[in-house]
């Protein structure tokens, strides 16, 4: 297809300005570039050889997309025919995986009940019929649970108990903190944040994230000496959590940036959270500097296909340290609406 005449007069602009650039601007655009497309290629190869921690990434998209036919107005008696085959054959492979990895059982338990619900409405036949003997085959002995129907109604879903004015409060009050006290923070009051967290809105239902906290401040302050912007307080920083993307997680390159979309959503409900333990936090940026990322990776011991995306650092407010008042632009300024 070809390009429409505003992408080419774009087209022509960018490579005319890099074309002026100074061979040190192309060198790094080139070596960023490489970074990006080498984290893809190693997430890419993770599916390819169907790794255990890509198929559950798979199996957790295919899953959601079912969950979402299921729960269409105006559903077909015959769906997902193209992925089905492929859903059932990674619930095999990764119930025979079970016994290694017990955490793993609440992703099996959601996907037993949604394909359950599946093979009950849609028609037989063809690819279905085959994809549903194995489905007995590989699932009727689990012993999986089912916890609760995988899709409901909207009336009956928990009326929300914090009101907008309690929730608009909370995002007031929440500033980032910089300067803490010297008090470690106990694990519980991260797993508990970390609850949280874990409701964040997913593309596909993937989480692509994992979060590696260090609560040691001897090790929380050195890994915080390595951003960007947080050398004048890394000393003082008695936890950090960095949000690191993965991408195994995808199997179309099309999808590498979700994992800093969903980054930001995570890293908010973290902040918020904290707010109501009594924590304090901020964000620190994870550029894609090739020096910076390299020491950072080896010093959390991330994987190929892992990228620090985000931390947080995070502890007990000093009550003496100093708050930014950080006005944010106007109502006015930020939305618009369309058509006007």
């Amino acid at each position: 297809m070809n390009a429409g005449p505003r992408a080419k007069t774009l087209c022509r602009r960018i490579f005319g300005r890099l074309r002026d650039a100074p061979p040190t601007r192309w060198l790094l655009l080139l070596a960023g570039l490489l970074r990006e497309a080498r984290l893809v290629w190693s997430g890419l190869r993770a599916q390819s050889r169907d790794d255990p921690a890509a198929v559950a990434y798979r199996l957790r998209r295919n899953i959601h997309r079912l969950e979402k036919a299921l729960g269409t107005r105006n559903r077909r008696n015959r769906f997902a025919l193209t992925y089905i085959g492929r859903t059932v054959e990674d619930l095999g492979l990764l119930l025979r995986l079970r016994g290694r990895e017990p955490a793993r059982d609440a992703d099996l338990c959601w996907a037993v009940d949604v394909l359950r619900a599946y093979f009950a409405v849609v028609e037989n036949g063809g690819v279905v019929a085959a994809a549903r003997e194995e489905f007995l085959h590989r699932a009727g002995e689990t012993g999986l649970a089912s916890r609760a129907p995988v899709v409901r109604k909207e009336r009956e879903r928990e009326t929300p108990a914090v009101s907008t004015d309690r929730l608009r409060q909370l995002a007031q009050r929440r500033r980032s903190v910089r300067w803490f006290l010297e008090e470690k923070v106990g694990r519980e009051s991260i797993e508990r944040a970390l609850e949280i967290v874990r409701l964040a809105p997913s593309a596909c239902n993937r989480q692509p994230l994992r979060f590696v906290v260090l609560d040691r401040p001897e090790v929380a302050a050195v890994a915080a000496g390595l951003l960007t912007g947080a050398e004048e307080y890394a000393a003082n920083v008695p936890a950090m959590a960095v949000i690191v993307g993965r991408m195994r997680a995808f199997e179309h390159p099309r999808d590498r940036h979700l994992v800093h979309v969903e980054a930001g959503l995570c890293a908010m409900l973290f902040l918020l959270a904290l707010e109501t333990l009594g924590l304090g936090g901020c964000c620190v940026n994870c550029p894609d500097v090739q020096a910076q990322s390299r020491r950072l990776s080896r010093f959390l011991g991330l994987e190929p296909d892992e990228q620090a995306v985000l931390a947080v650092v995070f502890g007990k407010p000093d009550p003496e340290g100093l708050v930014g008042r950080a006005d944010r632009r106007s109502l006015e300024q930020l939305r618009s609406y369309y058509p006007s």
